[in-house]
């Protein structure tokens, strides 16, 4: 008998579809246990927050605190969180009263194919209601995905026009944009050595991603 032995990409990629498979619907991603156990987490949390992360695997596993040299910043990242999920969750992260938030979302709505325009909408809406609590906000783009990603082509396309209605929204509303894709993905696809499944990063990717964070906070 042969045994198949999978690469951390190979097993990645897989986890990544079953998740997709699982989380179709909008509905099912609040249903997620992890989503709801994050969200019950950030609701019991009491501390100010000097500043607020959000978004969705990628946003979770970054140690900000030890990136960024402050204690004082909250993780709301959730693993599968998209831009209507995270809609559904602001009541939390506007009760940390954070002085800057920092989104970045997107990748979750465009690979289980939630059309352009709902992920346009719920993108504003969180923007709208963060704005209206006088959260200053700070937009990163949606990262591209590498080459070795399934269906990368049409993936990649979709980030460019999303992140292109967050570039426009940003100018339309005062907004800081940060577009990681230039640290990142600067041939238009996320670079091989910052990512071990062509979706996730890893610590050199992290590293690159602080020094945007770093370029655009107040010195």
């Amino acid at each position: 008998m042969k045994y198949q032995i999978f690469s951390y990409q190979q097993f990645s990629i897989f986890k990544h579809r079953l998740i997709t498979k699982l989380l179709g619907r909008d509905q099912d991603l609040i249903d997620y246990p992890h989503w709801q156990s994050r969200t019950q987490l950030f609701k019991t949390m009491q501390a100010a927050a000097d500043m607020a992360m959000i978004g969705d695997s990628i946003t979770e596993a970054g140690q900000w605190s030890e990136l960024l040299a402050n204690q004082h910043i909250l993780n709301f990242g959730i693993s599968g969180d998209t831009s209507y999920g995270v809609s559904q969750r602001l009541d939390s992260i506007i009760a940390s009263h954070p002085r800057q938030a920092f989104i970045m979302l997107g990748i979750n709505d465009i690979i289980r194919g939630r059309p352009l325009a709902k992920i346009c909408a719920d993108y504003t809406n969180i923007l709208q209601a963060l704005q209206q609590q006088n959260v200053p906000v700070t937009i990163q783009s949606t990262l591209y995905v590498a080459a070795s990603f399934p269906n990368n082509l049409a993936i990649n396309q979709q980030v460019t026009q999303l992140n292109q209605f967050l570039w426009d929204y940003a100018q339309q509303h005062d907004l800081i944009f940060i577009n990681l894709n230039q640290y990142l993905a600067p041939q238009g696809v996320l670079s091989p050595q910052l990512s071990d499944d062509g979706l996730h990063l890893n610590s050199p990717a992290y590293k690159l991603w602080q020094q945007a964070l770093i370029a655009a906070l107040p010195h």
